[in-house]
């Protein structure tokens, strides 16, 4: 059973860092990032409307842990330097993925400490959720609301 943290911002709520309403998923182990796909088991995805993978990332899963959205999940940008990091991102890498579902329910994928918090962007607050695990890692959830 995992444990409900928040929900994802409406757009109209908190736009921070963002064009539009999704969940921004990253691992860290030991302070360093990892990819998610490395941690996330796989499920039943699809990618958004008119997604190109080979300019948004794929995604390809092959961890043990459950999403952090109920499933069917819907894929906006994949982990890694692709070309629109590459374009959009100054470090040319985006750290997560960006997922969104028909819920907008947000569950920790491992139980630990929940942490909560916002920071400003040219366009308003980004909120966020991170929850630190016994295992090691530190899951982030970027443009949510936390509980």
């Amino acid at each position: 059973q995992q444990d409900s943290i928040g929900s994802i911002a409406s757009h109209s709520v908190s736009p921070g860092c963002s064009t539009g309403a999704h969940l921004h998923f990253e691992v860290h182990k030991d302070n360093a990032l990892q990819d998610p796909n490395n941690y996330l088991r796989s499920a039943s995805f699809v990618y958004s409307s008119g997604y190109d993978q080979s300019y948004y990332g794929s995604v390809h899963p092959s961890g043990d842990l459950p999403w952090p959205l109920n499933e069917p999940i819907t894929i906006h940008q994949g982990y890694g330097s692709h070309p629109f990091a590459q374009t959009f991102y100054s470090s040319g890498m985006h750290t997560g993925i960006d997922i969104d579902s028909s819920s907008s329910t947000v569950k920790a994928v491992q139980k630990g400490k929940l942490y909560g918090g916002s920071y400003n962007c040219a366009n308003g607050a980004l909120y966020y959720a991170k929850v630190i695990h016994d295992s090691g890692l530190t899951t982030w959830y970027l443009h949510m609301i936390p509980n």
